[in-house]
């Protein structure tokens, strides 16, 4: 009589062999056939040298699951193998579709270490309550689905980790679902971004769900999204246990990303001319330390609570508040009926203007394109949002006449006209005006720096011959127009706009030299791009961690071509801070000095 087969349904975890279950190892030493995804072959080759190997690709799914039951009826032991684990995403459910309720041979499950798990295991501990899996895919699901399903997990304010993330087929589903949970759930929430774990490229980071908008990702991405009461301690994330304490009152009301419970963060007390210097104050209950002003350019000293302390992969500034709306007496502050005006257009100022909306503030945000505005308008929702470049004059009367109480410049570090403009208008109206300004980053050491536009494409015509342009539209000419320049192919990337689009055609640059994406875009994202064009030389700015830079210094590294920085260029700016939290603290000093917040009396 024919002996009965086996089928294992082995999950080998996320691709490292000390993560492989002992289990797993065992029925797949036990089984005269392997199948599955050649990927997932890669971290178990020893195990299976000498047996009987079926491949299949990514998108025989059937097929494979298929092809190990036939093997099992004829009597064979099988272990059909998949990453993470079988029952999550994996072929289990596909095999026990295909089989007849009654079947001959042994089934037996092997669970493993799931995408969810591995990943919320590099970024703290995300999952630490509540929370919920959504796959973006929609080969084997509607999208109407999934989309109504992010909803819903989003009015829970679930933690929710997803999965397929970002195909070239569907390159614009994770930015749909992203919107649709911006909805509900606050722009400053805590996420975490895992590329490949426990793989040789892992990439690991942590940024806000509005920051989210900004980032490329992939297949092989997971994204964990916080909920209200997920909190960031050093450089990790973490979601409380049990919400002892929280009341249905506090539950219900937006929560954004906790920078942690340490208790320290900044605090100035002085406001004048030159650069601050923040001094930490500690817990509750002990004197506030004073600014000290200096002329230098040293930053604020980091601590757990500031945006310059990061994990090593992490490309992208943190939001850092962790702050209650202001009281003055134990008795609330009403909120500001003049607005505060906040010009951004970059994805750190929109986060810093929605921790300021969280606190209660009346906000008019301004950015310069129309692409920057709708960028604003999904991640700042309910407030004001105001569009288009204009001079002076008509920035002196828009100012005026919403009664303009404060000036919040977050533009980008080399839009020195706007700012400019931003400091003298503060003094012509008497306006408290605060800079935001990103911290800058150390270069590595085979970045080649320029002090300007013009040097840097001199430099740049030297070294190349293919030349990445990433120093966006409005310095085109500056490299297009110099000697020599008709020589070399240049290439860019510029944001998806159809005037920036239009003024790089018009400078002779070719369509199929021009990618017009929303950035800062990742590593992998950047070596793939160059790769492609083969390019041979890359010119960016001295941008900092926001503006994507160690992404595309650690691609022009890894290429081996030479990377051009163009140094920031230098404003005196009348006071200048670069965390949320000290923003925030200046702003309510200087707001409670001129009287416009008040104690509540209704």
């Amino acid at each position: 009589m024919e002996s009965k087969g086996k089928l294992n349904l082995v999950s080998v975890g996320p691709g490292i062999a000390d993560l492989v279950p002992s289990l797993a190892e065992t029925a797949i030493r036990e089984s005269a056939v392997i199948i599955g995804y050649k990927l997932y072959f890669t971290w178990i080759q020893p195990l299976i040298e000498g047996k009987e190997v079926h491949s299949f690709s990514l998108t025989q799914e059937r097929e494979r699951a298929q092809k190990a039951i036939a093997c099992a009826r004829a009597g064979r032991t099988v272990s059909l193998v998949s990453s993470g684990d079988i029952g999550i995403y994996g072929m289990a459910p596909l095999v026990l579709e295909e089989m007849r309720a009654e079947e001959e041979f042994q089934l037996q499950i092997i669970p493993g270490v799931s995408a969810a798990n591995s990943s919320a295991a590099l970024l703290g501990s995300p999952l630490g309550h509540d929370f919920a899996t959504l796959s973006l895919s929609d080969l084997l699901c509607p999208w109407e689905w999934i989309e109504n399903r992010a909803r819903y997990l989003a009015k829970a304010d679930l933690v929710t980790a997803l999965y397929n993330v970002q195909s070239q087929s569907r390159p614009d589903g994770i930015y749909r679902i992203l919107r649709v949970l911006l909805e509900e759930k606050s722009a400053n929430t805590w996420c975490g971004v895992v590329r490949n774990a426990f793989r040789p490229d892992q990439t690991v980071y942590l940024c806000s769900l509005a920051e989210l908008q900004e980032r490329q990702f992939d297949m092989l991405t997971t994204i964990i999204v916080g909920n209200r009461f997920t909190q960031k301690k050093g450089q990790f994330i973490y979601t409380p246990r049990g919400y002892h304490g929280w009341t249905l009152a506090n539950e219900r009301e937006p929560s954004p990303a906790a920078a942690g419970s340490e208790g320290a963060r900044l605090r100035p007390v002085v406001r004048n001319s030159g650069r601050l210097r923040l001094a930490s104050r500690e817990r509750a209950g002990t004197s506030p330390a004073a600014v000290e002003i200096e002329d230098s350019q040293s930053a604020a000293p980091a601590t757990d609570d500031t945006p310059n302390r990061q994990p090593p992969t992490a490309n992208r500034q943190l939001p850092t508040a962790n702050r209650q709306p202001p009281t003055a007496n134990g008795q609330p502050l009403t909120a500001n009926r003049q607005p505060i005006w906040v010009f951004s257009g970059t994805g750190d100022g929109n986060a810093l203007a929605a921790e300021l909306s969280r606190l209660g503030y009346r906000l008019i945000v301004s950015t310069a394109s129309d692409y920057g505005a709708e960028l604003a308008s999904v991640a700042l929702p309910g407030v004001e949002v105001r569009s288009g470049r204009q001079g002076v004059a008509a920035r002196r009367s828009q100012l005026q006449q919403s009664g303009a109480v404060a000036i919040i410049d977050a533009t980008h570090p080399f839009a020195t006209e706007i700012s400019s403009q931003l400091t003298q208008l503060s003094v012509e109206l008497n306006v408290p005006y605060i800079r935001y300004e990103r911290p800058a980053v150390a270069l590595p050491s085979f970045a080649q720096q320029a002090p300007d536009m013009p040097a840097a494409a001199q430099m740049a015509i030297e070294l190349g011959r293919r030349i990445f342009v990433a120093t966006g539209i409005k310095d085109l000419d500056a490299f297009v127009t110099q000697s020599e320049a008709e020589h070399r192919e240049w290439f860019l990337r510029i944001t998806p706009d159809s005037g920036s689009l239009e003024l790089a055609l018009k400078a002779g640059i070719p369509r199929s030299h021009i990618c017009a994406m929303q950035g800062p875009f990742s590593t992998d994202f950047n070596l793939a791009l160059w790769s492609a064009w083969r390019v041979d030389c890359v010119v960016t700015k001295d941008s900092g961690e926001a503006g994507g830079f160690h992404s595309k210094a650690e691609a022009a590294d890894k290429l081996g071509i030479p990377l051009i920085v163009v140094r920031r260029p230098q404003c005196s700016y009348p006071v200048v801070v670069s965390d949320f939290t000290a923003l925030a603290d200046l702003l309510e000093h200087s707001l409670s000095q001129r009287g416009v917040l008040q104690p509540d009396s209704i």
